[in-house]
């Protein structure tokens, strides 16, 4: 795992019923799903981790996300991590209900993550690609 220039070795391990333990570099982890968060527990601090693709969005938030449109399940992801996108660039397919719903960016930007990939089943509102705003143009 890379955090900036550092690199750290991480070690995993499931301890039972969905306990997760580790070690990060020297610091120690232990980390336990609740529901569709993680708590996550780091040398001492706690966290509370909401996956990328669980997360909704207000209308300021989704600038740089594309979101899942309705339920459907993903068929195609044109773009990868890094890859610079422009207003209007298709991020995604979604098939739902025998039809095809492109996902597109809304600025251009830089592909910053991917929750799914291709055959994966997504929720209406679940965000399936980061852009990294880098134009405020609007598609």
């Amino acid at each position: 795992m890379a955090i900036g220039d550092e690199v750290r070795d991480v070690h995993i391990a499931e301890v039972a019923n969905g306990v997760w333990q580790g070690v990060t570099g020297q610091a120690p982890w232990v980390a336990a799903r609740r529901g569709s968060l993680w708590e996550l527990q780091l040398d001492g601090d706690r966290f509370t981790l909401l996956p990328a693709h669980a997360r909704s969005f207000d209308e300021e938030a989704v600038a740089g996300a594309a979101v899942a449109p309705l339920s459907g399940t993903v068929s195609v992801v044109p773009v990868s991590v890094g890859d610079r996108v422009e207003a209007g660039d298709v991020l995604a397919i979604i098939e739902a209900m025998k039809m095809e719903h492109s996902v597109v960016a809304g600025f251009g930007g830089t592909v910053r993550s991917i929750a799914f990939a291709v055959g994966d089943s997504v929720k209406a509102g679940e965000l399936i690609v980061d852009v990294e705003v880098e134009e405020l143009k609007p598609a």
